[in-house]
């Protein structure tokens, strides 16, 4: 068993390894390990002043370990998301609980939020460091036109995620997997031919989308109380 333990935030008095294996700190007792069919398995901790346990998963409870044991980042929660993801100065978005960082999807631009009820939105990391942290960085990705041909015919589309929700009916898939075949600049989806363009600063409106990105800044502050 592997000696690189690290005290758990919520409850000092245990401690969890990297494999996973929690034990209490002082007696070095090793905790059972709660396995309930179809759900997560967990650990039940009592800390101190706590009149319940804590249950959680040994992967929540290391990942949280392994965060606070890292140098403190300036992490502030983001209010449009109800405060439960939060962003450092660096643009790392991670849940405010579990403290497990999001995945960047769009080329690394954006990250995907569960917003309650099933539903998930795209959020621009740019956006939220202003939000957040007033930091202004430059959007350096650019709108991607394409085009989809099959035998039928060739359609021309603006950007990456109209071409996307025009193929899934067509392809049984969900909007978000072809949106991500796009980002990857897959050449075949289903039997649809993709062609991409747009690679040229001269065929992009930079202008357009700076303006749009400044609009939607100002907007926010206008809002603020």
């Amino acid at each position: 068993m592997k000696e690189n333990f690290l005290t758990i935030p919520d409850a000092p008095n245990y401690e969890i390894n990297s494999q996973l294996v929690c034990r209490n700190k002082r007696t070095g007792k090793v905790l059972k390990l709660h396995v309930v069919p179809k759900r997560r398995s967990y650990y039940s901790l009592r800390p101190p002043g706590w009149k319940h346990p804590l249950k959680r998963s040994p992967k929540t409870l290391r990942r949280q370990t392994v965060e606070a044991a890292k140098p403190k980042l300036k992490f502030e929660p983001i209010p449009s998301l109800g405060g439960r993801y939060e962003i450092d100065t660096r643009g790392t978005v991670r849940n405010t609980a579990t403290k497990h960082v999001l995945k960047r999807k769009g080329h690394g631009h954006c990250v995907e939020v569960h917003f309650g009820e099933g539903k998930y939105i795209m959020r621009a990391v740019v956006d939220l460091l202003w939000e957040v942290h007033g930091i202004i960085k430059p959007r350096r990705f650019r709108p991607a036109p394409c085009y989809a041909e099959n035998i039928r015919g060739k359609r021309f589309f603006p950007h990456l995620k109209a071409c996307a929700r025009f193929l899934a009916p067509k392809c049984n898939r969900a909007v978000r997997t072809i949106y991500d075949y796009l980002c990857e600049k897959r050449s075949l989806i289903g039997e649809w031919k993709i062609t991409y363009i747009g690679q040229h600063p001269a065929e992009v409106d930079w202008n357009m989308h700076g303006l749009g990105a400044l609009a939607r800044r100002q907007q926010k502050l206008e809002a603020t109380p």
